[in-house]
């Protein structure tokens, strides 16, 4: 069964410099005999934010050091390390529900609901909704992430959305 994978875990894997690169790597290769990996719209902009910020950080493909733009770099650097994971990207629905007399999102209502449940950050949060809607759909039964915030709360994902996560740190 495939797997929704963390925007740390996308990073992990696709750079060296990062100190859980190798134990990314393992994870990923053992989760690709099960199924195909998973990333969201919101996986994407959190990549940007993150490559835009530490853009030095990381060495590059040789073809994207000649660049000298800094968002022609940081979309190059995107660009590769989502080819390197090779998910299945979510897109988002242009759907809107009501909230007390509020239009918003479809995907930030789902989250609002889950946010009682689940006591997640608000980013946390957004990538256990798109997981959810995954998972409603039958298309994933696992979450990979390093964040020890989703270890913790991994029973109450469960118990909330059937999700299994499979943390960096553990062996579980």
């Amino acid at each position: 069964m495939s797997t929704y994978v963390d925007t740390n875990i996308v990073l992990a894997y696709a750079f060296e410099e990062e100190k859980q690169h190798t134990d990314a790597e393992r994870m990923v290769t053992e989760a690709r005999e099960r199924g195909a990996f998973y990333i969201s719209s919101f996986t994407i902009l959190e990549l940007y934010c993150v490559l835009s910020r530490n853009i030095s950080k990381y060495r590059l493909p040789p073809i994207f050091e000649e660049i000298l733009d800094s968002s022609a770099k940081v979309r190059g650097a995107v660009k590769y390390a989502v080819k390197r994971l090779d998910p299945i990207i979510l897109s988002d629905e242009l759907q809107v529900n009501d909230i007390d007399d509020i239009r918003i999102f479809h995907r930030f209502y789902e989250t609002i609901k889950l946010a009682p449940k689940i006591k997640l950050t608000t980013a946390d949060s957004i990538h256990v909704a798109y997981a959810h809607q995954l998972k409603k759909e039958d298309k994933i039964k696992y979450f990979m992430t390093a964040d020890r915030d989703f270890d913790k709360k991994k029973d109450l994902i469960k118990e909330n959305t059937g999700i299994l996560i499979e943390y960096m740190g553990s062996s579980s």
